[in-house]
């Protein structure tokens, strides 16, 4: 049976020094790292579907422990950015994050429980034509034998234009919020590699869970979004505006896909899990912390306690003196 080059799939061809060469792309391999397989790891809670050259026991997002081993079904990224930040200064920053944070919950404690991940996601550039109607009012008022008046007038008002879209991040996977990549973002894309295999040696990615057409749906969503807030700038001088209709469309549409790096902790606590997100190629970092309630009401009662011994001891002193 000839073995594969896992770069490029050409046949590899073994050499005196028993290692296996490949004439196509000139890599070379050791027979044990042949002989690693990726597998799709299937989260039967959640569904992430996590890609990995090791076993996965435990899914990273839901905590969940029932996963089921599976073929690799959906990826087929073009690019990859690969990770810049290495694992101890993603912990240092998840450290600084925590400074000051005395009322975290314990649970927030085990940071070395972080994962270096390559998230899906899809990269878009259009040109967008269109028109936004808004409806918008204008108001007036005036006092005559001791009323107030006021006066409203209504218009409707259209504002069209052109825009060209760059490089519009769009997730391949629910498991990560766009809320998230606005956070951590933006990524220097012009650092991005052609995609191959050996990138996730010492990592995790995943599985794209949306196909074109719903990629460019949400796209446009975005889109939309940008437009609007850009022809309502051109809207002034009215007192109210309300946006009732939109008309955009899209042409010279490209996309590619691409895998971004992220370091992400997650930290189930009170039957919710919380994100903490580091930028793998920027260190930026975003997450929310929450308060310990039980940590809170032993600060509470510590305090109380304390004010109530100040209190009877100043009122002793003065009945004593």
């Amino acid at each position: 049976m000839d073995m594969k080059c896992p770069k490029c799939s050409a046949v590899l061809k073994l050499n005196e020094d028993k290692k296996y060469t490949c004439e196509y792309c000139k890599s070379e391999f050791d027979a044990s790292e042949l002989n690693k397989k990726i597998n799709s790891y299937v989260c039967k809670k959640c569904n992430a579907k996590l890609i990995s050259y090791d076993t996965i026991n435990t899914c990273i997002h839901c905590k969940n422990s029932e996963i089921e081993v599976k073929t690799i079904d959906n990826f087929n990224p073009s690019y990859i950015v690969p990770f810049e930040i290495t694992k101890e200064v993603a912990l240092k920053k998840i450290k600084k994050l925590y400074k000051n944070k005395w009322l975290k919950p314990k649970q927030f404690k085990n940071i070395k429980n972080i994962k270096g991940i390559y998230m899906p996601y899809a990269l878009f550039c259009y040109d967008a034509i269109g028109e936004v109607e808004s409806e918008c009012d204008t108001k007036s008022s005036w006092m005559s034998a001791g009323y107030r008046y006021v006066k409203k007038d209504t218009y409707k008002v259209i504002r069209g234009g052109n825009m060209s879209f760059d490089n519009i991040p769009v997730e391949g996977s629910k498991n990560i919020s766009s809320e998230v990549l606005d956070s951590i973002g933006p990524y220097n894309y012009k650092k991005s590699k052609p995609f191959d295999f050996s990138y996730l040696n010492d990592y995790i990615s995943e599985e794209y869970e949306f196909n074109k057409e719903e990629l460019l749906k949400n796209s446009i969503n975005k889109t939309k979004k940008y437009f609007i807030e850009e022809m309502e700038k051109d809207i002034t001088n009215y007192n109210d505006i309300k946006i009732i209709d939109d008309r955009i469309n899209l042409n010279n549409i490209k996309y590619i896909r691409i895998l971004l790096p992220m370091w992400i902790l997650k930290v189930d606590y009170n039957n919710k899990i919380y994100t903490i997100a580091v930028n793998g190629q920027t260190g930026a970092i975003e997450g929310t912390i929450p308060k310990s309630k039980s940590k809170a009401l032993i600060i509470w009662v510590i305090l109380f306690i304390l004010s109530f011994i100040l209190i009877f001891t100043t009122e002793y002193l003065k009945v004593t003196l």
